[in-house]
């Protein structure tokens, strides 16, 4: 009972990761569907019901996502700034009770005929068939978003505020153009505010194949292809960071340079995607690639903080093995039929869905190893004395080979980390 109404943002990360695992089972017992229908052409164990198939991805899509920002997230972030907790515990709490019921809709509406078989696509309603009415309420909630706080904070801070002058605050706020973009710009920062639209500027970059005039293609294919730059920088950064650095190959760094090695091979797809005239052609393909590579950031997570969550070290020689089944063993799903001329590399593919669930197999037996058979963890497991000049100056607690304030604390992490908040030196 504690745990159901708990606010304490470490044990409702933990309550995500729980989920994450079930779910994950899940997911993956939905992707080996997905191949045993795909192992040959034709129809095979679906029958045909192509809008089943398009459930499943729909559902195995949705189903791998929340662990990393929900699990890691709550658990880490308030620990990372020197916070006590969360802000908003109690919405936090709800949060994820809503995750449950959630999953077990997602997972009846493969029970219905129509159910949500919108692939990984999941395409709204036309916004251009929306009445004005509703763009009208769409925009008011925005504005009233970025008005009220600071209203209610105005006529809130000053004790003597008379009606009057909070009269003129809200009038200020509401009606004056040049107020309200001093609003945005005091409330996020002009860079943010600019970084904040640049979604909004690349949005139909999923969508040249809808019917865009051509000067509206023109200009989201350019945007598209600016992406590539800041991509490739980042890339490049990374690898410089790994040949430049000296590394120790265990389990969660395997897992981040399978993650660099799937997101550049989707991102390569992507820039040869973003010209509109070449997405009309490729678009709906085994071409258009899905980042995979986001599965081995969260394991990478997982290996990473496991022995500062649980306590407990991890076997990285397990782990090691669960990593390259894993890598070896993903494939595309996408169509649920093909020609009988790509039938051998789908039989390849659909064997790698099997050796996917032999890592996952292998990995609910490490969870398991975890709890039943290592030892106690000390509070940086990855710290190397060897780091240091001499061996006498290494301190487990200050390690300098870490710089975030979870490994200065006790493993498990107390349920109140900080006895007093952190100072910056």
């Amino acid at each position: 009972m504690n745990w159901l109404n708990s606010t304490n943002a470490k044990e409702i990360g933990t309550l995500y990761l729980i989920f994450a695992v079930f779910a994950g089972m899940i997911g993956t017992a939905f992707s080996v569907l997905i191949r045993l229908e795909l192992s040959s052409p034709g129809v095979q164990f679906l029958q045909g019901d192509h809008q089943l198939f398009n459930v499943i991805i729909s559902a195995h899509a949705f189903i791998m996502m929340p662990g990393l920002v929900g699990g890691f997230g709550n658990y880490f972030l308030p620990i990372h700034c020197g916070s006590p907790d969360m802000a908003f515990p109690r919405l936090n709490n709800i949060s994820f009770w809503l995750l449950p019921p959630s999953l077990i809709l997602l997972l009846m509406s493969s029970l219905v005929e129509n159910g949500a078989g919108t692939g990984w696509t999941v395409e709204n309603g036309k916004q251009s068939k929306l009445p004005l009415f509703v763009w009208a309420i769409f925009i008011t909630a925005i504005l009233l978003l970025l008005s009220l706080p600071v209203l209610a904070g105005r006529c809130h801070i000053v004790p003597a505020l008379n009606l009057a002058i909070c009269w003129k605050h809200f009038l200020n706020i509401f009606l004056e153009s040049q107020s309200a973009g001093n609003l945005i710009k005091s409330l996020i920062g002009l860079q943010d505010f600019l970084m904040l639209r640049k979604p909004a500027e690349l949005l139909h970059h999923h969508m040249f194949s809808v019917g865009l005039d051509v000067d509206t293609r023109a200009y989201f294919t350019a945007a598209t292809m600016v992406i590539a730059v800041p991509t490739g920088i980042k890339i490049f950064s990374w690898l410089a960071t790994l040949y430049g650095g000296s590394l120790r190959y265990n389990t969660p760094l395997l897992f981040v340079l399978g993650f660099l090695a799937l997101f550049t091979i989707g991102g390569l797809t992507g820039v040869v995607l973003s010209n509109a005239s070449l997405d009309i052609a490729f678009h709906d393909t085994y071409y258009v690639v899905a980042q995979m590579g986001a599965v081995f950031a969260l394991f990478a997570g997982f290996y990473y903080w496991t022995p500062k969550i649980t306590g407990r070290t991890i076997n990285d020689f397990l782990g090691k093995i669960h990593f390259w089944t894993l890598f070896v063993g993903v494939m595309p799903r996408r169509i649920p039929d093909y020609p009988d001329a790509l039938s051998g590399w789908n039989a390849v593919s659909s064997f790698g869905s099997l050796v996917s669930v032999i890592a996952t197999i292998l990995f609910a037996y490490i969870i398991y190893d975890i709890f039943a058979n290592q030892p106690v963890s000390s509070n940086n497991p990855w710290a190397v004395a060897s780091y240091f000049t001499s061996e006498n100056s290494f301190n487990e607690n200050e390690s300098e080979t870490s710089t975030t304030l979870e490994w200065t604390l006790a493993s498990p992490i107390p349920f109140h980390a900080f006895k007093m908040l952190p100072a910056q030196s």
